[in-house]
């Protein structure tokens, strides 16, 4: 799906783009009804069913022109210091503090 929105967004080909969001979403309906047809208990088809919809959600978003950037370990790491000193220092989310380095570690990465 990564490759798919890369892809049609460099040529604006939305239309296409949509038709495969949709058949990605229909393909996670067909396993998860498969999973939950050989046990109704199933978590692994439940959870399919619950989150299937974020799956795409990033492709669904680039079709109306927002891009949402790759994520990878140094990002997750870097915001996973940023938790601790957040949770550490007992700083919101909208301190002043907190959003000077929020804007760092985004200079760092892009």
């Amino acid at each position: 799906m990564k490759n798919s929105v890369k892809n049609h967004r460099k040529y604006s080909d939305f239309a296409r783009l949509k038709w495969r969001i949709d058949k990605t979403q229909e393909e996670l309906l067909v396993i998860a009804n498969e999973l939950l047809s050989k046990n109704k208990d199933s978590n692994a088809g439940k959870f399919i069913l619950k989150t299937g919809g974020k799956v795409t959600l990033f492709a669904e978003l680039a079709t109306k022109g927002i891009q949402i950037p790759d994520n990878n370990n140094h990002v997750e790491n870097l915001m996973g210091i940023v938790g601790q000193k957040v949770k550490k220092n007992r700083q919101s989310w909208v301190d002043v503090n907190l959003n000077i380095m929020l804007n760092t570690i985004w200079h760092i990465i892009s």
